[in-house]
């Protein structure tokens, strides 16, 4: 019958527990049958954890303990949740040093005003749209007025046949509704819209005509560069994420109470774009650690 044991290392000379007098020369006590052996630190101490024969001598005294199967089951789950945690804790840090990474090369108070100037460009963004509308319904009702023009000249062609005079007719009833419809759209727009642009972006104003450019264009650069960072940002907090999940995914299993442990060290193919393994020159696939948190980052 198999039993549970949990214990530290022994004095080579004296056989007395470590937990006792620490010693330089320790080693595993003498038990018999010892098998499936793992080191557990979740409460904070090196223990050995294993299974042993029937025969096997414990000394509780000497910090050699028999555990009960609920017990040895409780220990490998606890162990389990400390190494899910480090592991977990390792990826969070590795991500916090790839943003770290990119935003480096900028001082603390340049990324405490992209908060700021980030609003600012969408703000100075909307109100150019809105320019942006209005030049854009000026040569609409320009252009729908000459294609009226136009349509009424071709429908009073007296040589033309009647799909053309019909087509024409069509032409003309869509140009006067899209004309009317672009001509009410640029009344709308307030005349002091360039204006509200600097009312919008009080702080880029600034900043904008100190660097001999205007505010748009300067919001437009803050733009580009503000959705490069979070980009990047949501880029590694995905990885950081998907890297935890399978983590904590983890489980234990009573039928196979070990096997959470080998899942630690299990390998995969590298795959290519369409899902195949890429191979070596030997045509053996590469392959990678499922939970080497350094694999996979983009940055």
């Amino acid at each position: 019958m198999t039993k549970f044991v949990k214990y530290r290392l022994v004095d080579y000379v004296s056989g007395t527990s470590i937990e006792i007098i620490p010693s330089n020369n320790a080693i595993i006590p003498t038990l018999e049958g010892l098998t499936d052996v793992f080191l557990s630190l979740a409460d904070g101490r090196e223990f050995f954890i294993g299974t042993v024969s029937d025969s096997a001598v414990f000394d509780a005294n000497n910090s050699i303990i028999e555990l009960t199967q609920d017990q040895y089951f409780t220990e490998i789950q606890n162990e389990l949740a400390r190494r899910k945690s480090e592991l977990a804790d390792k990826v969070y840090v590795l991500a916090s040093s790839k943003t770290q990474f990119i935003t480096s090369k900028y001082h603390a108070a340049e990324i405490a005003s992209g908060v700021y100037k980030s609003v600012e460009a969408r703000a100075v963004s909307e109100v150019n749209a809105v320019v942006v509308a209005s030049a854009t319904a000026t040569a609409l009702a320009s252009g729908a007025a000459a294609a009226l023009v136009i349509a009424n000249a071709a429908a009073a062609e007296p040589d033309a046949i009647q799909e053309v005079i019909d087509a024409a007719a069509a032409a003309a009833i869509l140009a006067t509704s899209t004309a009317a419809t672009a001509v009410t759209a640029a009344a709308a727009i307030p005349e002091n819209i360039f204006e509200l642009i600097d009312v919008a972006a009080p702080n880029l104003s600034i900043e904008a005509s100190a660097r001999g450019i205007s505010t748009v264009e300067l919001a437009n650069i803050i733009s580009a560069r503000f959705a490069y960072f979070t980009s990047a940002e949501a880029n590694i907090s995905g990885i950081r994420g998907k890297k935890c999940d399978a983590i904590y995914a983890i489980t234990f299993d009573q039928n196979n109470p070990l096997e959470c442990f080998s899942e630690f060290k299990t390998v995969l193919p590298v795959l290519d774009n369409n899902g195949q393994p890429i191979l070596n020159d030997q045509g053996n696939p590469f392959t990678y650690g499922k939970y080497d948190i350094t694999y996979g980052w983009s940055f």
